[in-house]
This record gives C-alpha cells, sequence and structure tokens, in this order.
C-alpha cells in the first residue's frame, strides 16, 4: 500500500489471527479501489481480527457459530471501538452486514490465491434489513406533479400526451415500459388495459373515470394531429391505423413517412 495508508492505518492486534491481511489490503490498492474504500476494509477486518484475539480464536478454527457470536458482539450495545479508547455506539444491520461483506470478500482473496480457509464466503449470512418506509408527499403535490405537463408543454398536443402518461401510471399501477409501449389494440372502450408485463405474463388493469376520460380525450387529439400531419392523399384510416402506439412521437412519423416514400 501507499505510503499514505500505511502512516493513517488503525493500530493492528498484537498477535494477528487474519492471515495474509497486508496482501489482502495491497490486492485491493492494486485492484484501483479507492483509498476510503481500503481503509473501510482494514478497519472492518481488524475488527474482526481482534475479536478472534480476545477469544483465542485461531483462523483455522473459524466455525459458522464464530460468525454468529462475532454478528452479536457487533450488536452489543456496550461493546468498544477497535482502540478500545471509548464505547462505541450501536452499530446498524447495514453497517454490520458491510462489516460482514468485507470478510468475505476476503475469504473469497484466499481462495483465489489457494489458502485453504476454515468457512466458505457463502456461510457468513447476512443480517435481514428492515422494509425502507416510503415517504409519499402529499396527494395536492402530486396532482400538481401530474397536470404539470399540461401547464408548461407549449404544444397542446405534448402537454395532454405527457399528462395521460403520468395518469395512467398512477391510475393504474403500470410500469412506466408498459405505458410508453400501450398500443392501441390493447384499449378497450370501457377502460379496461390488457397488458404483458415481465416475464411475458397478462393481466388486465383498469382506468379510473378521471384517466379514462383523459385518455379519450387524448385519443381525439391523436387522431387529429396524425390526420394533420399526413399528406393530403395518405388522410386515410389505413394510414392512421399505422400509428400502432398510443403515446406517438415525432420519430413515429418519421417511420411511417420513410415506410410511405418506400412504397409509392
Amino acid at each position: 500500500m501507499s505510503e499514505n495508508m500505511s502512516e493513517n492505518s488503525l493500530s493492528k492486534t498484537k498477535e494477528q489471527k487474519l492471515p495474509f491481511l497486508d496482501d489482502f489490503l495491497l490486492f485491493l490498492t492494486t485492484s484501483n479501489y479507492s483509498t476510503a474504500t481500503i481503509r473501510n476494509y482494514e478497519r472492518d477486518l481488524l475488527t474482526f481480527d481482534s475479536f478472534l484475539s480476545e477469544n483465542n480464536i485461531d483462523f483455522q478454527d473459524i466455525t459458522k457459530k464464530t460468525v454468529t457470536i462475532y454478528t452479536a458482539d457487533l450488536l452489543a450495545e456496550d461493546r468498544t471501538t477497535l482502540s478500545r479508547e471509548s464505547q462505541a455506539s450501536k452499530l446498524s444491520p447495514k453497517s454490520i452486514n458491510r462489516m460482514l461483506t468485507s470478510i468475505r470478500s476476503y475469504l473469497t482473496y484466499l481462495i483465489d490465491t489457494d489458502y485453504d480457509t476454515p468457512i466458505l464466503p457463502q456461510h457468513i449470512k447476512l443480517m435481514k434489513l428492515g422494509k425502507k418506509v416510503m415517504h409519499l408527499p402529499p396527494i395536492e403535490t402530486l396532482i400538481q406533479f401530474i397536470e404539470s405537463p399540461e401547464r408548461f408543454e407549449k404544444s397542446e398536443f405534448i402537454g395532454i400526451r405527457n399528462r395521460v402518461v403520468l395518469e395512467l401510471i398512477f391510475a393504474s399501477g403500470m410500469r412506466i415500459s408498459e405505458v410508453v409501449s400501450l398500443k392501441t389494440r390493447q384499449v378497450e372502450e370501457d377502460g379496461k388495459l390488457y397488458i404483458r408485463g415481465k416475464g411475458n405474463k397478462e393481466r388486465f388493469v383498469y382506468l379510473t373515470p378521471r384517466s379514462l376520460s383523459l385518455l379519450h380525450r387524448y385519443l381525439e387529439l391523436r387522431r387529429q394531429t396524425i390526420l394533420d400531419a399526413l399528406p393530403t392523399q395518405f388522410q386515410t384510416q389505413k394510414y392512421i391505423d399505422q400509428f400502432e402506439y398510443v403515446f406517438i412521437t415525432k420519430k413515429n412519423f418519421d417511420t411511417l413517412r420513410d415506410k410511405i416514400e418506400e412504397t409509392e
């Protein structure tokens, strides 16, 4: 490692239990890991090394139970810092998982260098993290966001199109990719949408009266926009039907124009 890293390294235990620890840190350095990341690995592994020394456990005697006890030790509220100078604050499951992941990476390195390890990396089980509570904005803010395209887009067509995209996402729970790839044949008059989603699974979703009303308004404007963009001789249902996607863009028009020119 660099001189900088050596000078700032944490104090190591008197009798190091983890073999080739310096080699592992050097490997991280030559693999272009950041200095901060390497310090985290070093701190995590020295903490584990200190635990082994305090409990008089040799590296080759480590078992799954050893890791379980170590995890419990990290969870303890009265644990102390590595330097033993002060009592440490309680670690979160996320921090503990990072420390356990450091041991996994270290064991993987030893296996890759043909060194026998007492347990495999996959034997180190991470803690379950609590589900994140989503904090949604107030309903008034969401409504303002959904309606914003009509207020800020200069083009009436683009404004209503983008608003309907948002309306469908929030009203039906469809994925963004499902909405933007929605085809006219998937839309039924009563607001039932036939969706083929992830894993090619089929399902129906139903629109709210508000979103259905806006969709019908958009489809009327969509038809007129297509007619206005087509040359007079092509303003027929045949060419309108060639726009198969509900939400059309300039690219759709350019693609169709090229197809028309090829057949004429």
